[in-house]
């Protein structure tokens, strides 16, 4: 990990749990795709807050022997309360969304897998029948959290593979 100093960072992938728009018809593909977008510019800001500005790694354009290529992907991802367009409603809900955050780091110019970062957020309750209010503010909020959580363990994770060993016998 030592010659690695830059990356490439793909898209966010966004999958939703299995029959999460036949429990949410009123949400248009229109928020979809607004939380889908929203949700990629959270996780770029969030990587270029702990890598780039505190973590000393800068973005690449193309491969080189200097550069990880991360391909992110959001899974399983349940917003219990999404916000839709078609009607004005107030939701509160009692739980936080649900989510998989795995990221896989490749040599950018081999494609050889060199590990894989995985948080699994169950979207627990906030508490005895507690609600919260949810809506694109407070849903975009606890994304942003996890988001965090996984770039700071990816740093970590970084730090830690590139610190030099003691030599035996030394």
């Amino acid at each position: 990990f030592f010659q690695y100093k830059r990356f490439i960072v793909e898209p966010l992938t966004i999958d939703f749990i299995k029959d999460w728009r036949k429990k949410h018809r009123e949400t248009s593909d229109r928020e979809i795709q607004r939380m889908s977008d929203e949700y990629r510019r959270i996780f770029l800001v969030e990587f270029t807050e702990v890598l780039v500005k505190e973590g000393g790694y800068t973005l690449a354009d193309a491969p080189a022997e200097d550069v990880l290529l991360l391909a992110p992907a959001l899974t399983e991802l349940d917003v219990p309360a999404p916000e839709n367009d078609t009607i004005e409603t107030r939701s509160l809900s009692p739980r936080r969304p649900s989510m998989t955050l795995t990221g896989e780091l490749r040599d950018a110019l081999t494609g050889k897998l060199i590990g894989r970062i995985i948080v699994i957020e169950p979207g627990e309750n906030y508490g005895a029948n507690e609600l919260r209010p949810a809506n694109r503010v407070t849903n975009a909020h606890e994304l942003r959290l996890v988001f965090g959580k996984w770039v700071r363990m990816l740093r970590e994770a970084l730090s830690v593979a590139s610190t030099t060993r003691p030599e035996v016998g030394a």
